[in-house]
């Protein structure tokens, strides 16, 4: 599993890049978040779906 986070949402050409990215990366959309660590702008949304997968990983009991 994994989560991209797209950083630098606050620039002016952020919006180039990131499609840039989605083009050339075609990740599942629930896998990619768009933040600005500068600002916070985004990270409430990455921090609960980390944390949602890490309490879904815990219900996954080991086949031994």
């Amino acid at each position: 599993p994994f989560l991209v986070a797209l950083n630098k949402v606050d620039t002016e050409e952020s919006h180039i890049h990131i499609q840039h990215f989605k083009e050339k990366y075609p990740f599942p959309s629930n896998t990619l978040f768009e933040i600005s660590a500068a600002f916070g702008l985004g990270l409430d949304t990455l921090l609960q779906e980390i944390a949602r997968r890490v309490e879904e990983s815990k219900k996954v009991v080991a086949p031994y």
